[in-house]
């Protein structure tokens, strides 16, 4: 009876009961298991907690002095006579560099013969110059005269006109008068109709009169006045002209004084510093304005100038971290190197005068960027880089930083498109 109480599977529970309990056997590498499980996941945790992702955008430049890079260039066009420095010497300001005589022809020529040709080419543009001054001078008193004397025939034409036109105007008005004083005769039958009609045809002959003398002197008028334009136009042209040929003489004078009193021209430095990129030696041709060589003020330092685009200004400013690769010092090797930003430009330029200034070709307007280096070594012997001025760059401008955990569970934040990652 008692059995009915139970379900069936206690008793059989009971039955079994002297088979023993079950056990499930544990290996002895089960807990270094859950011990390196346990780690990993306080390792990730870590990870996304104190590691870091930083956003980057990478710009391209090159290396200039603190003090700007000063270019000396050919005062005029010549050819070398004399290079009394060289590639990395210290020159003192106003201290003779290049000498260059004053010659189109080539080297083939001494100073002397050199100075004597363009003193005689000199001679000759002068005279012709001169000759271009007499000629727009008779010619500007022949045009003068002869708008001067239809300006005087003009007048004259006017006047008379203006006689012309008064008569014309008393005759329509005795005409008009005239008729007004018939017409009452005409009621009386006194005068016919065949009169009334003549006197007012002999009234409208003489309005139309007096119109066509009102026209002759309005079209009078407007020649006087396009002569009166035409007059002074041409004083205008002259002048402009006369002071062109009298300023091209003034020139000639200056080059004349200076290749009589030198027969060339000396480049002097224009401060102290260091001879960088001479471009020219002994005998060569040079055009006027050509640079000749460059030099480092003195006390300058190197700085990396930075082209950004818009996206990157936003973040950006004094103190950003910036990575550097240099182009001649390939990173694999020598490491990359660090600086920050000393300052940034208020304004973009153009890819156009990006190009002028520096030669680096952008596609879009951008912003002058000014890095300080840190110390540039070598990262396999920790030797100082031998850097120098004008050397081509690439830089990662290290802008937004934000927590793994951030950038993984609120991923809407400005990670932006060309973004790195670092921790």
């Amino acid at each position: 009876m008692t059995d009915n109480l139970f379900r069936p599977e206690v008793s059989q529970a009971r039955g079994d009961a002297w088979l023993g309990t079950t056990r499930l056997p544990s290996t002895r590498i089960a807990w270094p298991m859950t011990l390196l499980a346990l780690a990993l996941i306080a390792c990730v945790a870590a990870l996304l907690i104190f590691g870091q992702h930083v956003r980057k955008v990478r710009v391209q430049g090159l290396l200039v002095p603190s003090q700007g890079l000063l270019a000396a260039v050919a005062p005029n066009t010549g050819v070398v006579t004399a290079v009394k420095i060289a590639e990395g010497d210290t020159v003192d300001a106003r201290q003779p560099l290049i000498e260059i005589a004053s010659s189109v022809e080539g080297a083939r020529w001494s100073a002397g013969e050199a100075g004597a040709t363009v003193a005689g080419q000199l001679e000759r543009q002068r005279g012709l110059i001169e000759a271009d001054m007499d000629v727009l001078a008779a010619t500007q008193a022949r045009d003068t005269g002869a708008l001067r004397d239809r300006l005087v025939a003009l007048r004259g034409e006017i006047a008379a006109t203006e006689r012309t036109l008064q008569l014309r105007e008393r005759q329509a008005t005795q005409a008009r008068e005239l008729l007004e004083r018939i017409r009452p005769l005409q009621r009386e039958r006194i005068v016919s109709d065949v009169q009334i009609a003549q006197y007012e045809a002999a009234a409208t002959e003489a309005r139309a009169a007096a119109e066509d003398a009102r026209q002759a002197r309005s079209q009078a008028q407007r020649r006087l006045d396009d002569a009166e334009t035409a007059l002074s136009a041409i004083q205008s042209s002259s002048t402009l002209r006369r002071n062109d040929l009298e300023r091209r003489l003034a020139d000639l004078s200056q080059v004349a004084a200076r290749n009589a009193a030198d027969g060339g021209a000396l480049v002097r430095a224009p401060r102290r510093g260091i001879v960088s990129g001479l471009a020219v030696e002994a005998g060569q041709s040079v055009a006027r304005g050509q640079r000749l060589l460059s030099l480092i003020p003195e006390g300058s330092v190197l700085h990396a100038e930075l082209w950004a685009p818009s996206d990157a200004i936003g973040e950006l400013g004094p103190g950003t971290r910036v990575a550097l690769r240099y182009r001649a010092f390939p990173f694999r090797r020598y490491g990359v190197q660090s600086g920050h930003v000393v300052s940034v430009s208020r304004s973009a330029l153009s890819p156009e005068e990006i190009r002028s200034r520096n030669g680096l070709k952008t596609d879009a307007p951008a912003y002058r960027v000014l890095v300080a280096l840190d110390p540039q070594v070598d990262r396999s012997n920790g030797r100082a880089l031998p850097l120098r001025a004008s050397m081509t760059l690439d830089a990662d401008l290290l802008l937004e930083k934000r927590r793994l955990y951030e950038y993984v569970f609120f991923p809407g934040g400005n990670t932006g498109e060309r973004g790195g990652s670092g921790t």
